[in-house]
């Protein structure tokens, strides 16, 4: 059972003593998944196969419409821009987002990591510089771009999955939120197979997304690889890396912190990874995705592995 939208699930399963045996991700080693809206940073572009010359799948444009099939290839992306990302981040109030949608369930985000673990400091955390809630600073971004961009709508499109409440309402809240700076933004409903293909083809402005988390920080290496890497017999560059950020210095990073002689450097390496990441902004951080384990009182031996 993963965390819905008001966390009712969850809640009612701890509130129901006895009924099943359940154990959630809340304070494992583990770090969770990240619930954010990624968005298309489109720093990448086209790209040629070093093997056979064919272009990879990351794409530039902007969706113009709330098919699958809308895609304008010649159109310009208003979130390509650094700034209106750093205002729809400064737009979200992330507590309460936290408490009105997600039901307090789970740890609000600024980053990839949680800043505690089962109330202890995460040695992982360190403070990446989130941008903080501040809606003044982010209309102030949208109206220089604006100025700059006279006669263009500042307006961009987020994909959910259809027929789900718990987006339709994540949804409405960051709308509300953007509107609140002069950001338009339109719900463009998906099948999930529809949403996480328009992802690999980058063919997308924003979507609702969770991800990433894991035993070992190691493994979000491929997620955030901005270089060529071999997918079959395919040699493209941030094939997925969906939100095409294309920071060398975030590879450079990766790479060091997963050849680190001690635990001391490769922290370091990781939390270096995070502010990178965050300074970069491809994803709106909004809080973790918790995931419970549940069994009937009569099985036996219920067991949960790391």
């Amino acid at each position: 059972i993963m965390q819905n939208a008001d966390g009712s699930t969850i809640k009612a399963i701890r509130n129901s003593p006895g009924t099943l045996q359940y154990r959630t991700d809340e304070n494992d080693a583990r770090e969770p998944a990240v619930n954010c809206i990624i968005m298309n940073t489109q720093q990448s572009g086209y790209s040629a196969s070093p093997k056979t010359g064919a272009t990879n799948p990351n794409a530039v444009g902007c969706v113009n419409g709330t098919t699958k099939d809308s895609w304008d290839p010649n159109g310009t992306a208003v979130i390509a821009d650094i700034n209106i990302r750093k205002a729809c981040a400064a737009a979200i109030n992330r507590t309460t987002y936290f408490s009105t949608i997600d039901g307090s369930v789970g740890q609000i985000l600024d980053g990839l990591y949680r800043s505690t673990v089962g109330g202890a400091a995460n040695p992982l955390y360190a403070n990446p510089k989130y941008p903080k809630y501040d809606t003044k600073a982010a209309k102030k971004l949208v109206d220089a771009w604006k100025a700059k961009n006279k006669g263009k709508d500042c307006k961009f499109y987020i994909d959910t999955v259809q027929g789900s409440s718990a987006q339709d309402d994540a949804f409405a809240f960051i709308q509300n939120a953007l509107a609140g700076i002069g950001i338009t933004v339109v719900q463009r409903k998906l099948t999930q197979p529809d949403l996480i293909a328009l992802k690999i083809s980058k063919q997308y402005d924003a979507s609702t997304w969770s991800q990433f988390g894991g035993v070992t920080p190691d493994l979000n290496y491929v997620w955030f690889n901005s270089g060529k890497s071999q997918f079959g017999t395919k040699w493209v560059s941030n094939y997925v890396n969906f939100a095409q950020q294309a920071d060398p210095l975030v590879n450079k990073a990766m790479q060091t912190a997963m050849g680190a002689k001690t635990v001391k450097d490769r922290k370091a390496g990781w939390q270096k990874v995070n502010a990178l990441i965050v300074a970069n902004m491809p994803y709106l951080f909004l809080d973790t995705t918790v995931t419970m384990f549940a069994a009937r009182p009569g099985v036996r031996n219920f067991t949960f592995a790391e």
